[in-house]
């Protein structure tokens, strides 16, 4: 059986994205704060899935964390530095966290969670 390469497409300090025969990777890359969101992860993020989705060899996606966490929630320190409130902080959610829980949930392709650490 031929093994496919591994295509890597993006290795971010954040985020890094790769396709493997027909499988596309999504690997959150913060582990020193338990893979919390960044808003340059979050973006990142979107965009992977995104070439997933466009992606016609890709069949399933791959979600999962660098280190002994799959991801802490959002980073609270970075939001506090950017102290967002009222409708800048609905803005921020609207346009940059929710698209990436609503690409996951529209995608054809299945995407699997593959939690490292307490799950």
């Amino acid at each position: 059986m031929k093994k496919e390469n591994k295509e890597v497409l993006r290795d971010d300090p954040h985020l890094k994205y790769a396709v493997e025969g027909t499988t596309a990777l999504i690997t959150l890359n913060r582990p020193e704060v338990k893979n919390a969101f960044s808003l340059e992860m979050l973006t990142l993020w979107r965009q992977a899935l995104e070439e997933a989705r466009d992606n016609d060899r890709v069949r399933a996606v791959i979600l999962t964390g660098k280190g002994d966490a799959f991801c802490a929630g959002g980073d609270l320190q970075e939001m506090d530095r950017g102290r967002l409130l009222g409708w800048d902080m609905k803005r921020f959610l609207w346009e940059t966290v929710y698209p990436v829980a609503f690409i996951m949930e529209s995608l054809d392709k299945p995407v699997i969670a593959a939690v490292n650490g307490a799950a």
